[in-house]
This record gives C-alpha cells, structure tokens and sequence, in this order.
C-alpha cells in the first residue's frame, strides 16, 4: 500500500507534493530488515495497518509513562539526595539510564510509522479509495447483472 500510493525508492519514502523534494523535507527510511513494525505490517490491508499502528503507539505512551515516572524520581531526588538512595537503586538506576537510547529510537520509529499512516489515511481519504474498494467488492461478488450497470453509472457520471 505504501508503494502503490506514495512511493518507496531504494527502501526510501519522501512525503514531497512535488517530485522534487526539497532541503530539510522529511525522508523516511523503510525497511524490512531493520524496522519490525513494518516486516510485519507490509503487506496487511489499511484498516490493519491503522490498528496496528494506534496499538504501537498505546505501547510507546506506556513505555514512555514508565520511563517519566522513574526520571521524574530522579529529577526530584536531586533536590532530596537522600530520597535518591530510598526510591531508586543502582540497578534501576541503570535500567533507566540503559532505557534511554531505546526510548529514542522507539520514539522516532513510532513517529515514523505514525506520520506515513496518517499520510496514507489522508491519500485514501482524498481519493476515494474505501467507496471504490466497497464498489469492487460488490461487483465481484453481486450475480445480478443489471446492479452493476447502476454502480457503475455512479463513477463515471459526467
């Protein structure tokens, strides 16, 4: 879905109006190797894909929630240096401080995959792409003949 509506050059997706894209326009890097979300969204249909994506991104707020909470902690024992040894120890101090690249890049990955769905979102919004699905499934599926003169008088009107 991605490469039929927007395009994927060399595992590359830029969300340019124009074919040109310009300095400092964001390029979304999509591979199938690297990137788990989409390995194993890649080939699943639109409304999928907008469920996986919303449960991706409960996921992170969770992760995130968690990782405040400690570093708010941390924040406050700076003030208290004695609530430093109660509330964290030095094992979770460390977890907290090994948990920080991986909140990065969780943060940018969900970023990613959230903005090229909602670019996705927007390109079958915009160009009708569920009524045509529904039109096609009903024609596939319809035996009466003269229904699909009617559905097809809806499309090419005028």
């Amino acid at each position: 879905m991605l490469h039929e509506l927007i395009g994927v050059n060399n595992n590359r997706v830029e969300l340019a109006k124009d074919k040109q894209p310009k300095e400092g326009e964001p390029e979304y890097v999509v591979s199938s190797h690297d990137d788990k979300f989409f390995r194993e969204n890649m080939f699943v249909d639109f409304g999928v894909l907008a469920n996986n994506t919303n449960t991706a991104l409960n996921e992170y707020s969770e992760f995130k929630k968690k990782h405040e909470k400690v570093e708010t902690l941390g924040k406050y024992s700076k003030t208290h240096p004695c609530l430093l040894t109660i509330s964290l120890q030095s094992e979770e101090m460390q977890k907290v401080l090994d948990s920080i690249p991986e909140l990065r890049q969780k943060s940018g990955n969900i970023s990613k995959h959230v903005t090229l769905t909602c670019e996705l979102s927007r390109l079958v919004e915009e160009r009708d792409l569920m009524e045509i699905s529904r039109v096609e499934q009903e024609l596939s599926c319809k035996e009466n003949k003269s229904e699909h003169f009617n559905v097809k008088d809806l499309f090419f009107v005028g």
